[in-house]
């Protein structure tokens, strides 16, 4: 690969899946993998990362600051070393406080959007920001949101601006990138098509048994029993399990009438958009 693939996502939309997925593909013949050594790219808005392309400490400076050498540092990542430069993140499409694309066109190859319905993910993202499913709710509607939005280096990470649902899925649409979604859903429903498409995405040459074995060998529950005897290394330290029920359409019965229909009714367009019922 000559250019840098991005794999964006909103939280807790599957985007460790997909990574666990393809380091079984790529690396492993569909074997089994190690899902706290997963062989691609950091989250880029990890601390220790950005600090090694700055020779400094990000801490140290102000956001605004940071934020200016990010387009710098992201276009630079076709130079690792990396067999297959795959990185993962969660923030929006953007411009920087200068008005530079913070993805930029230069050095990428490509974005992989990673899409679940949002009704989904609030259950989910209420266990991952320790809150209740009314404060997910808030939150995944709310344009100014920003993950893990400290400015020192308590988390190791640097202020992921995610904005909303609606918001974040819009910015990379829009992006003037080449671009790929895969939806949750269509990975539980047709997981071979929806890896087989993904593979084609990336131009990785499509091996059948190997396709079916990385399938069976990184299914949720395999990952789910992995973080229960060995730990996750990516989760909130606060949260007790990263990977919950992994189902698809557990809103049914986890939210209210009237928390599915803050949602529905932030969101309407883009639920059609992405082929969710409502």
């Amino acid at each position: 690969m000559k250019g840098v693939y991005w794999l964006a996502s909103y939280p807790k939309s599957g985007n460790t899946w997909v990574r666990a997925f393809l380091a079984s593909y790529l690396f492993r013949m569909g074997q089994g993998v190690d899902i706290n050594a997963l062989p691609f790219g950091p989250l880029i808005s990890q601390r220790e990362f950005i600090d090694d392309w700055l020779g400094m400490e990000s801490a140290d400076m102000p956001d605004e600051e940071v934020d200016r050498y990010r387009p710098e540092i992201h276009s630079r990542l076709v130079e690792s070393d990396l067999e297959y430069p795959i990185y993962k993140t969660h923030e929006r499409y953007r411009l920087t406080c200068d008005g530079r694309a913070i993805f930029p066109k230069e050095g990428t190859r490509g974005v992989v959007l990673v899409v679940r319905d949002p009704r989904d993910i609030a259950h989910s993202l209420a266990n991952h920001l320790q809150t209740s499913i009314e404060g997910a709710i808030e939150v995944m509607n709310t344009s100014s949101f920003v993950l893990d939005g400290r400015s020192d280096s308590v988390f190791g990470k640097f202020p992921e601006e995610t904005g909303s649902w609606t918001e974040h899925a819009n910015s990379w649409l829009s992006a003037p990138l080449r671009r790929h979604i895969i939806r949750y859903e269509d990975m539980i429903l047709d997981p071979i098509e929806a890896f087989s498409s993904l593979l084609d995405f990336l131009e990785c040459p499509l091996q059948p048994s190997v396709l079916k074995g990385a399938i069976e060998n990184t299914q949720f529950e395999m990952l789910k029993r992995q973080e229960a005897s060995k730990g996750f290394n990516g989760k909130n330290p606060n949260v007790r399990n990263f990977f919950k029920s992994g189902e698809a359409g557990v809103w049914n019965t986890q939210l209210t009438p009237s928390q599915v229909a803050r949602l529905v009714l932030k969101n309407r367009k883009n639920l059609s958009h992405f082929g969710y019922c409502f």
